[in-house]
């Protein structure tokens, strides 16, 4: 455990700063006697604290703890359909089980199936047993509902990023998710996507 006298502290913040993301606590003291303490933040219960706000407020919708990622389309279709991404898309599963998606999501992972199959890249029960995958996924995840929030989102990044507007959608509700500046990650294979969510703050898994 550091301690850190305030005249110090105020000098040389940024160190201490260093030393709580290397999760260890400071002790602020005065005069010698301990006045405060600072933290690391426990990355996951803000986020179920977080989660269950917007699950309160009607913005997201699901049960169970509050997720770590936020998973775009293009991520769910992976986890659905055996593709390039599918390993590093079950090993993220693996690693935090439980989702946070767009309300649109399933809309889109139905349309990229119907399109791979016309396509002739799955034939029709693979497209079934993939949207059968979907369903039972949706039963872990929470759901980011259409709300002023995320319309407001998506007109903002609609002028700052070259992305189309079904991923700013998908970008503007993992905002409403991980609140502003950008916490907790996001795993999308779409590199455009990818490139916006970084500026915007995201750790992005690819």
């Amino acid at each position: 455990m550091t301690q850190a006298p305030i005249s110090d502290l105020k000098a040389r913040l940024s160190r201490y700063l260093n030393i709580v993301r290397a999760g260890e606590e400071v002790i602020v003291t005065d005069r010698g006697k301990p006045i405060a303490r600072i933290s690391p933040i426990d990355a996951r219960r803000h986020m179920e604290s977080r989660v269950e706000s917007l699950v309160r407020t009607g913005e997201a919708r699901g049960k169970g703890r509050g997720p770590l990622r936020f998973w775009d389309s293009s991520a769910l279709v992976s986890l659905c359909v055996e593709e390039s991404f599918t390993i590093r898309a079950e090993a993220y599963l693996q690693e935090d089980p439980q989702l946070a998606v767009w309300w649109a999501s399933p809309i889109e992972c139905a349309s990229a199936f119907a399109r791979l199959r016309r396509e002739g890249r799955i034939q029709l029960a693979e497209e079934e047993q993939a949207r059968a995958v979907l369903s039972a996924l949706s039963d872990r995840w929470h759901e980011v509902q259409p709300s002023e929030a995320v319309r407001k989102n998506v007109l903002r990044l609609l002028r700052l990023h070259a992305i189309s507007t079904g991923d700013a959608l998908q970008l503007a509700a993992a905002l409403t998710w991980a609140g502003t500046p950008a916490e907790g990650e996001l795993v999308t294979f779409d590199d455009r996507l990818a490139d916006a969510a970084r500026l915007e703050g995201f750790k992005v898994l690819l």
